[in-house]
């Protein structure tokens, strides 16, 4: 059953990441003065959000099942051991606990100023998401 569990959050979050590439897209589109703008950018933060916990849960099955390691459920945890068996670099790990914390940050309070810079992050943490579950993958 662990593979197949695997193959599964895997296919989840490849989903999820694809609708958060759209919802990136549709905000790259629209300038600060639209309208659409604070509502697209928040949808983008919630599409974040929602990916970035798929993300280290399926990174954890992953470990489980690949390296036979039993990984805390903690996000934190789940980077720190994919660094150490060098299934993310060191540059990675910083950007991926960041994506944590700005996901943290999101969850507990709502601040403009914070939904700008975790806006402008996006892209990046879905770049590196992207690169990593395209090598797990191959």
């Amino acid at each position: 059953m662990g593979k197949e569990k695997v193959i599964a959050k895997i296919a989840n979050f490849q989903k999820a990441l694809a609708s958060l590439h759209a919802a990136l897209v549709r905000f790259q589109k629209v300038s600060p003065d639209d309208e659409l703008y604070e509502p697209l950018r928040d949808s983008l933060i919630k599409r974040f959000e929602y990916c970035i916990d798929m993300f280290w849960k399926m990174l954890r099955e992953y470990i489980i099942e690949e390296h036979g390691i039993d990984v805390p459920a903690s996000p934190k945890a789940v980077i720190k051991v994919a660094v150490d068996l060098y299934i993310i670099t060191d540059d990675q790990h910083k950007l991926f606990v960041s994506a944590i914390n700005d996901r943290n940050l999101t969850s507990h309070s709502y601040h403009e100023e914070v939904a700008q810079q975790i806006a402008s992050h996006v892209i990046y943490y879905y770049q590196n998401m992207h690169a990593l579950v395209k090598k797990l993958i191959s």
